[in-house]
């Protein structure tokens, strides 16, 4: 899970340097929770997103009413959408023509790969992944749902913040796993992560990855031993331990500097006419022990996390600075 950027009083305090170091004051509107900024004459206004789930689907909104569940940040402009944002298919064509390393896919119902994904061209929150299967011969697409084949690749799980094409921050998480104990079958440990009982649905993508795996939920792994239980982005059964958060402008990791700014340069260039001049997007990916970064998807409406602010903040008042220390976390 991404702990860090969802506690509100992250956000604040990420905020307070970025102001210090324009010289803007700021304005919360507690009705709205509209942001603005005010530096002598200079105005700037960043605009609020709440999660909610109606009917149990998760949605983003700007309006803060009653049935907004969690702060997801502010924003420098209104909602807005791209084609490369709104279909992994169209993403995945424009990373394979522009070299940017994606995996392998295919929308083909006879395509024979192996250790496979499901997935839908258009969906968000994790919806509708099906698998992995060890042969792409064990499922069946819904070629008319937008469905296709993506390879799965094992690794460390990545959201990129980018503002326009610079890469700003990122978490990385190790995919969530259990450490045997030579007593306790998988699922009893993997349920002990979670704070209520695992569901039927849950329960079945659980075993399912196990079987990908070659293990199943009553398999007793030796002391000490881990085992993979999931590979989702915001899984259930995620830890604080698992994720890092990395202030790129800051503290850049210099084994994929050249691969992060690279995706960014392309992606910015490929976006730049239909998004505002200054927008923050991610990218989601996969980081593998070679240290290769596996592009999956953009978002044109993420949540945002608390060390964007100081790149936001200074772009928009024109007085960019790359040395503000960003405050210790509230998890």
């Amino acid at each position: 899970m991404p702990f860090y950027r969802l506690k509100f009083l992250n956000h604040l305090k990420s905020l307070r340097p970025a102001l210090a170091a324009t010289g803007a004051q700021a304005f919360i509107d507690p009705f709205t929770l509209v942001l603005r900024l005010r530096r002598g004459e200079e105005t700037r206004v960043l605009y609020p997103q709440f999660l909610r789930s109606p009917e149990g689907k998760n949605q983003y909104t700007h309006a803060f009413e009653v049935d907004a569940l969690r702060f997801i940040g502010w924003y420098p402009n209104a909602r807005h959408r791209w084609p490369l944002a709104s279909d992994k298919l169209l993403f995945k064509r424009f990373a394979v023509e522009n070299s940017i390393l994606t995996p392998e896919y295919s929308t083909d119902p006879a395509a024979m790969m192996p250790d496979v994904l499901a997935k839908r061209s258009v969906s968000s929150f994790s919806f509708a992944i099906r698998g992995p299967f060890r042969a792409s011969s064990e499922y069946t697409l819904d070629v008319a749902a937008g469905e296709y084949f993506e390879r799965f690749v094992h690794g460390l799980i990545a959201k990129i913040w980018y503002w326009n094409d610079r890469p700003v921050c990122v978490e990385m998480e190790r995919m969530p796993y259990v450490e045997g104990n030579g007593r306790t079958p998988i699922g009893q440990l993997a349920t002990r992560r979670l704070h209520r009982r695992l569901k039927p649905g849950p329960a079945r993508r659980l075993e399912a990855f196990l079987k990908f795996q070659g293990v199943t939920s009553e398999t007793i792994l030796e002391k000490g031993v881990a085992q993979t239980i999931d590979f989702r982005y915001g899984s259930r059964y995620s830890i604080p331990a698992y994720a890092h958060n990395v202030d790129l402008v800051r503290d850049m990791i210099p084994s994929l500097e050249s691969q992060l700014r690279n995706i960014g340069r392309k992606l910015w260039a490929a976006v730049a006419g239909q998004a505002e001049p200054n927008t923050v997007y991610t990218v989601d990916a996969i980081v593998d022990a070679e240290d290769r970064i596996w592009t999956l998807e953009m978002n044109c409406n993420p949540a945002i996390h608390p060390y964007v602010y100081p790149t936001m903040i200074g772009s928009l008042f024109g007085t960019q600075r790359d040395n503000i220390e960003q405050p210790a976390a509230v998890l």
